[in-house]
């Protein structure tokens, strides 16, 4: 038996900006909706307000959605995904990962597009690391930082110019050196 329940942030009215793309599918869906609505009559379709129904209007089981969609990724046949590691739920998951890399980092945009409570529970449970991106990442590294031109207004190179801050910083903190050796010491070579 499927329990309708309200969502967690209960009396809350979340407002969430989509794109354009997507609010254009759900209209078109709820076209289809109100077709069969006026198609089956009452008796025949319930209207609980959900965006994805079965066609009489009533909720749809978890597993089916979740067959479903492993159904839909296997025609797609993309090497990439691991369809055994992914759920309906997955896309929540997917969404936010996308919304904070084209935001550039801005957690609290996406904590309220995701209406999570916190940005420790965005960030913990629902983004996720994508190793292309780090790759690229360590790419920028390299072309900007040690192998990157004279830093602008300065005539040092970016390695220089970090050499020169960490000299700096080590100087206006002798007990940073100490902790450093210390450390160093303990270490040992296999």
């Amino acid at each position: 038996m499927i329990v309708l329940k309200q969502p967690k942030t209960q009396g809350a009215v979340r407002n969430v900006y989509i794109p354009n793309t997507v609010a254009k599918e759900l209209l078109v869906l709820r076209k289809m909706q109100i077709k069969l609505h006026n198609e089956l009559g009452d008796d025949g379709y319930t209207d609980y307000g959900l965006v994805i129904c079965q066609e009489n209007g009533r909720p749809v089981m978890t597993e089916f959605l979740n067959k479903t969609f492993k159904e839909i990724l296997q025609q797609i046949n993309d090497p990439t995904i691991n369809i055994d590691n992914v759920v309906f739920h997955s896309i929540r998951h997917a969404s936010a990962t996308i919304k904070l890399k084209l935001s550039q980092g801005d957690l609290k945009s996406v904590q309220g597009d995701g209406g999570w409570s916190s940005t420790a529970m965005l960030t913990k449970r629902y983004t996720h690391i994508i190793d292309d991106d780090r790759r690229h990442l360590a790419e920028q590294m390299e072309a900007t930082f040690y192998q990157g031109s004279a830093a602008p207004g300065t005539g040092e190179t970016p390695n220089e110019a970090a050499m020169q801050a960490a000299l700096q910083y080590l100087t206006n903190h002798p007990d940073l050196i100490a902790k450093v050796l210390a450390s160093a010491s303990q270490t040992t070579v296999n």
